[in-house]
């Protein structure tokens, strides 16, 4: 599998340090689990980035450059190759604490 630089918990910090609730959907008290699919290809680098047709316009568009931002990760390897993998990533917009 890939490998986000620092692993797991520096995708966390990354995704922590980067997301922006965007102010239309603090306006409207939108909330939601984003599932975003992304690619981390051959060499590393992120493509094909979606998230499903329900979700509100302006928290994809968030996903997206957040997503778009990435550092490159470690690709995956298969026989001592590496390959292109899509993930799913699960980003969480909530208003609690806010």
């Amino acid at each position: 599998m890939p490998e986000f630089p620092g692993g797991m918990s520096e995708l966390m910090r990354y995704l922590a340090r980067n997301i922006r609730y965007p102010a239309s959907a603090r306006k409207e008290k939108t909330q939601a689990d984003v599932l975003a699919n992304l690619t981390i290809r051959e060499d590393g680098s992120v493509g094909n980035i979606s998230t499903p047709p329900d979700t509100p316009l302006d928290l994809a568009t968030e996903v997206t450059r957040v997503i778009n931002g990435m550092p490159k990760w470690k690709p995956a390897k298969q026989s001592g190759k590496s390959v292109a993998v899509t993930l799913q990533l699960p980003i969480l917009f909530s208003l609690q604490g806010q």
